[in-house]
């Protein structure tokens, strides 16, 4: 009986998953954009116009996470927690006097909405911080202990 042969692309695609979770991840971030905007949907695929706009970055044994969230206060925002990614969430209030006016040109943000970080399995989200200050929320997310990144020796024959 003849041995089947795996597909020469499969050990390929395998190394291409945690990049295909990156593409999800911005193609949601696109999607939730493109329903935020009434009036110019397509304005939302400019990198420059996603709200929040946010950091995220690796220092000092921790994943730190920084959402800018002008004229927001900390009760205005919501954090949650799951297996591997933390979304913060809210509502950016229209102003009273904006809702009645005709508008000319409009680029702030305003309304729902939510992003999404996917975190590495190292993350601790029991040990997680958030502050908020100056229109800044800053998420601290320590790595467990031990899940330090180590380098591999490479040999060559």
């Amino acid at each position: 009986m003849a041995e089947k042969s795996r597909p020469s692309g499969s050990i390929e695609v395998r190394a291409q998953l945690p990049r295909l979770e990156e593409v999800l991840e911005e193609m949601d971030r696109l999607w939730e954009s493109v329903l935020s905007l009434r009036r110019r949907p397509l304005r939302a695929l400019a990198r420059e116009h996603v709200f929040p706009a946010i950091d995220v970055y690796e220092a000092e044994g921790a994943l730190h996470v920084r959402v800018e969230l002008p004229g927001m206060r900390a009760e205005d925002v919501e954090i949650t927690a799951g297996e591997r990614s933390l979304t913060i969430s809210g509502v950016k209030p229209s102003e009273a006097e904006a809702e009645k006016a005709s508008f000319l040109r409009s680029e702030r943000s305003r309304g729902r909405f939510s992003r999404r970080i996917v975190l590495p399995e190292s993350a601790d989200v029991e040990g997680a911080t958030a502050h908020f200050e100056a229109g800044v929320l800053a998420i601290d997310v320590p790595y467990k202990p031990g899940a330090a990144k180590r380098t591999i020796q490479i040999k060559s024959e």
